[in-house]
């Protein structure tokens, strides 16, 4: 080859290497430094943020993840700083009657407060204290927008732009982030069981139970994060709404028209559901994909209530009413469940498992319906995979997701308290043998499935946008700005309002200027007229 061929072959590698080649390279944006604090020890959180962990790095950017669960085997870019050990973890971590306890109110108040006590306990582990010292810089800090916001005190020590993700749908305290309209005339709350169809009298507990939960997280749940922040971090730590202000370029959110409704949005608030979602789950291991393979025209059913707690837990009754029902099926039936102990053990046509390849299962051909605890993760699977669901709802946004799926009637909603064995049944009977729901599911799973990109494509490019740009405050809308009595018009309100009285006082006065002048000349001529008279 001559010099003239070596050289075009250079200039093309060059030029190979300089596109990123493909998926697998930096797209778009210099590879940079991405920092992520996961204070809280949820599994099922984490794992939708970690999808997108995983991908800026295999992009080629570095990622430091400061999480309770670190990597079983290292990965290239990604750097893990383990927080495990600092707080219990949440996985199997609960009763069934714990969770049913868990009404509004009551999580509203675990939010602002347990939550400051879970950060407590993670800023005194050595990680969070080299972090709190570290001269490291970084092009963008990635946080969960939860409970507490004690990761911005770090996000400000490091000096770097924050993208706050909630791995469940919009909370009301995320919204102000970026100036987001949430209106509760036709925008469900997060934690309340409520759809965008709702009657006057949900309207109105939609809208106090806003108020409550904004208004709560500002004057309880700020307040004691400022605390924690400033015996941590220093004294003069700005406050935590200064910070969330000043810090926030971008809110990404857990959602998507398709499944949870439509709603206005601003640049800055952008809709990533199904992030988590694998399109390409890989074949089932043994024994699922014997199990499923062999269940025939029948198909199987698949059981689970998620990270928090496992089937073995449900009280008697309940599990009783499960036995009876999912052994009487024509189906199979994957159920996680530690079978060693479920009194008497699994019937013959129900297999066992404390850990489950859930979207594997969830994409098998065979796969007919899933019982679910709601959870927002397994639901955004359910609806990827065109999966129809009974749905029994704990607590949280259980509730709403649940019926959002039978608003869509793609399933069933049962609760808790109403299982029996009759219950059970009906509900199974419809979404397997009723062919309205499955072909409900697949229409909400093309909806679901039809975007300009994948979520998680979504996802990292508007992550490398905020990179590229050193922050994005111009995603916002100027709302974030303006205080409540501006943003609610009270003051342009009372403009109006003095303006009206103004005028009102003004035609009070010329009127009653009139009406004298009429009554003193009615009455002028009155006096002449009788004075007339007496002469």
């Amino acid at each position: 080859m001559g010099a003239n061929g070596l050289w075009l072959w250079a200039v093309a590698a060059t030029l190979l290497l300089l596109g990123g080649g493909g998926s697998g390279g930096v797209s778009g944006v210099e590879a940079g430094r991405v920092l992520s604090i996961f204070y809280f020890s949820g599994r099922s959180h984490f794992l939708v943020i970690e999808t997108l962990l995983k991908e800026l790095a295999k992009r080629g950017h570095q990622v430091d993840v400061v999480s309770h669960f670190p990597q079983k085997k290292p990965l290239p870019n990604y750097r893990d700083f383990s927080l495990a050990g600092s707080y219990p973890s949440m996985v199997n971590h609960w009763t069934f009657e714990q969770l049913q306890n868990f009404h509004f109110l009551k999580l509203m108040t675990w939010m602002w407060e347990e939550n400051v006590e879970i950060c407590r306990k993670v800023m005194e582990h050595p990680v969070m204290k080299q972090l709190a010292e570290s001269r490291e810089k970084y092009d963008v800090v990635l946080v969960e927008i939860l409970g507490s916001d004690c990761t911005y005190g770090y996000a400000y020590k490091v000096g770097a732009p924050v993208i706050g993700i909630t791995t469940l749908v919009g909370l009301p305290w995320g919204q102000d982030r970026v100036g987001n309209p949430d209106n509760p005339a036709y925008v469900p709350g997060a934690l309340l069981p409520f759809t965008s169809q709702m009657s006057l009298w949900e309207r109105t507990l939609n809208t106090l139970g806003q108020l409550y939960a904004v208004w709560g997280e500002k004057l309880r749940g700020r307040r004691l994060n400022d605390l924690l922040l400033r015996e941590h971090l220093g004294a003069d730590m700005p406050s935590l709404s200064e910070l969330i202000e000043r810090n926030t370029s971008l809110v990404m959110v857990n959602s998507h028209f398709s499944l949870n409704g439509a709603r206005p949005a601003v640049p800055g608030y952008v809709e990533v559901g199904g992030m988590n979602v694998d399109p390409n789950p890989g074949p089932l291991p043994e024994p699922f994909r014997s199990f499923l393979d062999g269940a025939g025209a029948a198909g199987a059913v698949l059981v689970s209530f998620g990270s928090l707690v496992p089937g073995e837990k449900l009280p008697p009754k309940q599990l009783q009413a499960f036995l009876k029902v999912l052994g009487a099926l024509p189906q199979r039936v994957v159920w996680r469940v530690n079978a060693s102990r479920v009194p008497g053990g699994l019937p013959r046509n129900v297999i066992g498992s404390t850990w489950i390849p859930q979207q594997a299962l969830l994409s098998h051909p065979n796969m007919r319906a899933f019982v679910t605890h709601g959870g927002l993760g397994g639901t955004h699977e359910a609806v990827h995979w065109g999966v129809p669901t009974v749905t029994i709802p704990f607590f949280s946004d259980q509730h709403q997701n649940g019926f959002l799926m039978q608003q869509h009637g793609a399933g069933r909603v049962l609760q808790f308290d109403d299982i029996t064995e009759d219950s059970l049944r009906q509900a199974l009977h419809a979404v397997l043998n009723d062919p309205s729901y499955r072909e409900s599911a697949k229409r909400l799973s093309e909806q679901f499935r039809d975007r300009p990109q994948e979520p998680l494509e979504t996802a990292v490019w508007w992550t490398e946008y905020v990179m590229r740009h050193r922050g994005a405050p111009h995603l916002r809308s100027a709302a974030v700005g303006l205080s409540w009595v501006q943003l609610w018009l009270l003051d342009v309100g009372a403009v109006l309002a003095a303006i009206l009285a103004m005028l009102a006082t003004i035609l009070w006065a010329t009127v009653s200027t009139f009406t004298n002048c009429l009554f003193s000349k009615a009455k002028d001529r009155a006096s002449k007229t009788n004075k007339a008279k007496r002469k």
